[in-house]
């Protein structure tokens, strides 16, 4: 049975990093239960960094995976430098570097770091503009 998840990426102030909220549905478009969603998550982050809370932008209780951001700068930050030193090698001719890294890349890494916290979720990494 396939499971469908809503991914909700708020700002974090408390961490200045992006923080995310998964909201999982079944085959048939019902909600699934907090332990449901949680066997979605690694066994090595399901204690550490993915609790349940409700989803802070709905009025109504809406149980979610929470990805806790305390850890996400280091990893994003990690991530980045890498990407950046792969870049610099691949531009090393260029006399001028753009030291910035745009939104949408920056997505992409994040979502991809998600990806080791919720392993059995399917993400699209395409850039293709649709």
């Amino acid at each position: 049975n396939k499971r469908y998840y809503d991914l909700y990426i708020l700002y974090s102030t408390s961490y200045k990093v992006p923080k995310l909220y998964l909201v999982g549905y079944n085959n048939e478009g019902q909600p699934l239960t907090p332990k449901e969603m949680l066997q979605d998550v690694s066994p090595e982050y399901r204690k550490k960094t993915a609790t349940i809370e409700d989803l802070p932008v709905f009025k109504t209780k809406t149980p979610s995976i929470s990805i806790h951001p305390c850890r996400h700068g280091d990893v994003m930050k990690l991530l980045m430098n890498r990407m950046k030193e792969s870049k610099d090698d691949e531009e090393e001719n260029e006399e001028q570097k753009d030291e910035s890294i745009s939104v949408d890349i920056y997505l992409v890494i994040f979502l991809k770091f998600m990806n080791s916290v919720v392993p059995t979720m399917q993400y699209d990494f395409t850039m293709a503009g649709g």
